[in-house]
């Protein structure tokens, strides 16, 4: 037991002095970033002409839809992640 009292140590306080996020995670967040945007792109184009497209599509177009929403969030999900560490 007393050994093991000796081997625990709180790293919390020195948390804060931990260095910043090295450039390849900056990076990182970057392109995911820009993915995002990517998908926000071509999508949009989808979005803007649902209401347009012929009623055998729309089904298609908004499973499209939902899919880059879920991938975005995917994305976003990992930019925090990255983030945060």
């Amino acid at each position: 037991m007393q050994i093991n009292a000796k081997l625990r140590v709180d790293l919390r306080p020195f948390m804060a002095l931990r260095p910043a996020m090295d450039s390849d995670t900056t990076d990182l967040i970057a392109r995911l970033g820009v993915r995002i945007g990517m998908i926000m792109e071509d999508t949009s184009v989808i979005a803007l002409s649902l209401t347009s497209a012929p009623a055998d599509d729309m089904a298609d177009m908004q499973t499209q839809l939902a899919a880059a929403g879920e991938d975005i969030s995917i994305l976003a999900l990992a930019m925090h992640s990255l983030h945060a560490e």
